[in-house]
């Protein structure tokens, strides 16, 4: 399994690696992207089983930016857009629209990336 984070804080980069982790039961390999053009190369030359991004990224103009980003560069990849600053009820209800995954950044995080991937990737 393949798997891109697109993520610029560390600790939350290692936060989402270890729920990874926590959730296979098979090796995985895990690319990092710091910013959303470093994304856009890695998914332009891998393929991915599942994308967890942020949705505040270096070289992104807005949330919206990283999300069409994203979603057009993302091949077959399942995607979970993911953020620890709240987002509004327009931009969630446009999330939830679209049959997009998102997952706030809490005490939750690793229970709800876990379940995810039970139900969609084993």
């Amino acid at each position: 399994m393949k798997i891109l984070v697109i993520e610029d804080d560390f600790s939350h980069f290692h936060m989402i690696k270890m729920s990874i982790k926590y959730a296979m039961d098979r090796p995985v390999a895990v690319d990092n992207a710091l910013k959303l053009n470093d994304a856009i190369k890695f998914m332009s030359i891998n393929n991915y089983d599942l994308i967890i991004s942020d949705l505040f990224l270096p070289y992104s103009s807005t949330l919206m930016n990283t999300i069409e980003n994203v979603v057009n560069n993302k091949k077959d990849a399942i995607v979970v857009f993911c953020s620890a600053v709240k987002i509004s009820e327009s931009e969630l209800e446009h999330l939830k629209s679209k049959n997009w995954e998102f997952f706030a950044k809490d005490e939750k995080f690793s229970d709800n990336l876990r379940d995810l991937i039970e139900k969609k990737l084993k």
